[in-house]
């Protein structure tokens, strides 16, 4: 078999903003052939600071595997997106998720930061794009930066489903994450 893959990026950050577009795909060669295809395409703005308060930020991705014989699935649910939905509640061949997060500016208290955002996920994963029914959740989390142990935020969230999952009811009292790093 003959490997092959590509990516193909752009990014710039003019007046306090920053854009970053990146398409990624690969695939495998095999008796004239062309399996294991994985195909991404990734968005990712974030604003300038609002009157040195807010941040928006909008991220999404789209994923795919065709002619797989890995078994590749693409999971959602938890800290992997739609943070209200139980981990791994949607899976399948293809993936859509997106997120908007209107991020406070962090806070000083002596040398961590705290910050707050509300946040909106939309997304799915299914056989096909096609067979997906979008999925939306929405919340609230805090971030916490302590730079003398590391760069990466400690974060929790609490966010509510809008629409039923597989396994996760839409509605109260939704679901509480927490972990390091930013959900993206």
């Amino acid at each position: 078999t003959y490997p092959l893959s590509g990516t193909i990026g752009w990014a710039a950050g003019p007046a306090g903003a920053f854009f970053r577009a990146s398409i990624t795909g690969s695939t495998r060669l095999r008796a004239g052939a062309a399996i294991d295809q994985i195909f991404q395409g990734k968005l990712y703005l974030a604003s300038p600071l609002w009157r040195r308060l807010f941040r928006l930020v909008l991220a999404g991705e789209a994923d795919a595997a065709r002619a797989d014989t890995q078994r590749t699935i693409f999971f959602l649910g938890g800290d992997s997106g739609l943070r209200g939905y139980a981990i791994g509640d949607l899976q399948g061949t293809s993936m859509v998720i997106a997120h908007a997060e209107l991020r406070s500016a962090p806070l000083a208290v002596r040398s961590q930061r705290i910050g707050a955002l509300l946040f909106y996920d939309i997304g799915d994963a299914a056989p096909s794009f096609g067979s997906m029914r979008i999925r939306s959740d929405t919340g609230i989390g805090l971030r916490w930066l302590i730079p003398q142990l590391n760069s990466s935020v400690l974060r929790v969230d609490w966010a509510v489903p809008l629409e039923n999952g597989t396994v996760t009811p839409a509605g109260f009292p939704g679901r509480a994450t927490a972990g390091f790093q930013q959900i993206f």
